[in-house]
């Protein structure tokens, strides 16, 4: 770190270093979503300095709109995992399935091919739809 300063996680008792994530039991993972929008200098000093001295004992994932910079060196070194949206949004078949199949609503292929473009295939988006629909009903225009 810069200038010998330390990188501490806050948690409820107190603080919590990188060293203590080491000694841990059991394995911990610590999620850091909207990544995106953290401007801090300092704290993004801070998630550099932990991604590159992560322990065992910690799974990081970062949820982002964007690609993070300092994914860069994990990804190059092939030691993180992506998921990216279209890995993560419903295919034509799985939004039949989980429409008709799962939820018993009997929707036209066509109905449900405007679902999937509104909601671009985001269960988000077709969870909310599926809950008010009635059984058999057509998408409103």
């Amino acid at each position: 770190m810069a200038g010998g300063r330390h990188c501490w996680i806050i948690r409820q008792s107190g603080w919590l270093s990188i060293g203590d994530l080491e000694r841990l039991a059991a394995p911990v993972t610590l999620v850091l979503d909207d990544y995106h929008l953290i401007s801090n200098p300092s704290l993004l000093e801070c998630v550099a300095h932990l991604v590159e001295h992560l322990p065992a004992t910690l799974c990081l994932v970062v949820s982002a709109r964007s690609d993070p910079v300092l994914l860069a060196r994990l990804r190059a070194r092939g030691e993180m995992t992506e998921i990216r949206a279209a890995g993560l949004r419903f295919t034509d078949d799985e939004a039949a399935e989980l429409l008709n199949g799962t939820l018993g609503l009997a929707l036209a292929q066509e109905d449900i091919d405007t679902l999937q473009r509104r909601t671009e295939g985001w269960a988000a988006g077709l969870a909310p739809y599926a809950a008010t629909a009635p059984t058999g009903s057509t998408m409103p225009p």
